[in-house]
């Protein structure tokens, strides 16, 4: 897809590039056509659409992975909730016995405490873990996109004489 892109820019077939880009559903497409969409307004102004573009994708990604953390934060205080629990229930049946219990009397309550502790670190373990691996995974994609759509509107910066010629082509190109 980029390459695609780079060859129509470099061939000068804009109108092409364009509604070839229009259909894709990939980040980079919908980058790229918030840059090609701002030429009339020169550079600078398609270079920030299209790092405004990628941020509002990074965001609504990192949002949908958030909830990983969440529940990796959760974990732990829902396996303490267990083990409060499970040594309430222990220390009533020690009350209960008026000291003359039997080991096994609190095996059920410490039993229920240590799986709830365990429970929450699991969880909590994996979905931090899980967490980091796609958080990294959407800020590489991010990257990745922005940085091929900054790389080809280089090709509309204008020369050193002060022509935008690029630019002004794409503009004709753009309804």
């Amino acid at each position: 897809e980029i390459e695609a892109v780079r060859e129509m820019i470099e061939n000068r077939r804009f109108k092409e590039c364009i509604d070839f880009i229009r259909v894709r559903k990939s980040m980079f497409a919908d980058v790229m056509t918030a840059g090609l969409r701002h030429g009339r307004h020169g550079f600078e102004a398609m270079q920030e659409a299209a790092g405004e573009r990628a941020g509002a994708w990074s965001s609504r990604l990192f949002r949908r992975v958030e909830y990983l953390n969440i529940i990796g934060n959760l974990g732990p205080l829902m396996g303490l909730l267990g083990t409060v629990t499970g040594m309430i229930q222990a220390f009533t049946t020690m009350q209960s016995t008026h000291g003359a219990y039997k080991p096994e009397d609190l095996a059920g309550g410490i039993g229920l405490a240590l799986v709830n502790t365990f429970l929450g670190l699991s969880v909590a373990i994996v979905s931090l873990g899980l967490f980091g691996v796609c958080r990294n995974r959407v800020d590489a994609l991010t990257v990745a996109a922005h940085a091929s759509v900054i790389d080809l509107l280089e090709y509309f910066r204008p020369a050193a004489a002060g022509t935008n010629t690029m630019t002004n082509a794409v503009q004709g190109a753009i309804p």
